[in-house]
């Protein structure tokens, strides 16, 4: 192997173990809020929740995209979800655009203004969780096989990527 293929498969490896990190987040978030009737930082869980899950797909302008954003979930409920979130990051969470979930509204009529959103419903979690963790799973089956093949070629253990 190669050291530009070295490199690679260290870039990956790193991409790969932010990933894992990031759907456990996920899951922990989906989690709190599945589990209780209030939680006085909602918004702030859930918008956690959906930025940490996009994140190990996101592409940064100028690089290479990561490994994770062509491990996309495979079967059509989770790729709906997966796809339903990064809306979700692109319109609400991360951005401030104008749409149906997040608006400024005047309740009274009195030029008192405040935001409006509609709450996660308790059973939209469990989906979120179940994706987050076949993710998990998945990323950590390509993780093993890049540490494989690391010790394969007899490549020394990098502590910087720890």
């Amino acid at each position: 192997m190669d050291s530009s293929e070295v490199n690679r498969v260290k870039r990956e490896i790193r991409q790969l173990v932010l990933a894992i990190k990031d759907m456990r987040l996920t899951v922990e978030g989906a989690e709190t809020l599945s589990s209780v009737d209030y939680f006085p930082n909602t918004p702030l869980i859930e918008t956690g929740m959906v930025v940490t899950y996009c994140r190990a797909y996101s592409l940064v302008k100028g690089r290479r995209p990561p490994v994770t954003a062509q491990m996309l979930p495979e079967d059509d409920r989770g790729l709906s979800l997966h796809n339903e979130l990064v809306k979700l990051r692109d319109t609400i969470y991360a951005h401030s655009d104008e749409t149906d979930n997040r608006v400024v509204v005047d309740p009274f009529g009195a030029h008192n203004y405040t935001e409006g959103s509609r709450p996660w419903k308790r059973e939209a979690f469990g989906p979120v969780i179940e994706l987050a963790r076949a993710q998990e799973a998945k990323f950590r089956e390509a993780l093993t096989s890049r540490e494989a093949s690391l010790r394969a070629a007899g490549v020394p253990p990098d502590p910087s990527l720890l």
